[in-house]
């Protein structure tokens, strides 16, 4: 960890780091990496069943009510747009 500081420590006093380019990122073994992937996503705090219903629930009304605004606007525009075509034509 002391190491981890020190090092971050530097790199922020020498300034900002030049990005690496794409033939000199650090290869890391697929093993490892995996093992990094399991580590993460262990760390991960996944929604219960309950949170995944109500959320799925939430969606699909909110879904609903927007589809609904949008048949109404288009209803008010095209019977207004039709009745000022019907005066004019």
């Amino acid at each position: 960890m002391a190491a981890y500081l020190t090092a971050n420590r530097r790199s922020s006093l020498t300034g900002p780091q030049t990005p690496l380019r794409g033939d000199q990122m650090a290869k890391t073994n697929p093993l490892t990496f995996l093992q990094q992937v399991r580590s993460e996503t262990a760390k991960v705090t996944w929604p219960n069943r309950r949170e995944v219903g109500v959320s799925t629930v939430m969606v699909l009304v909110l879904t609903t009510l927007t589809a609904v605004f949008f048949f109404l606007v288009d209803f008010i525009i095209r019977s207004g747009l039709g009745f000022v075509l019907g005066m004019v034509g």
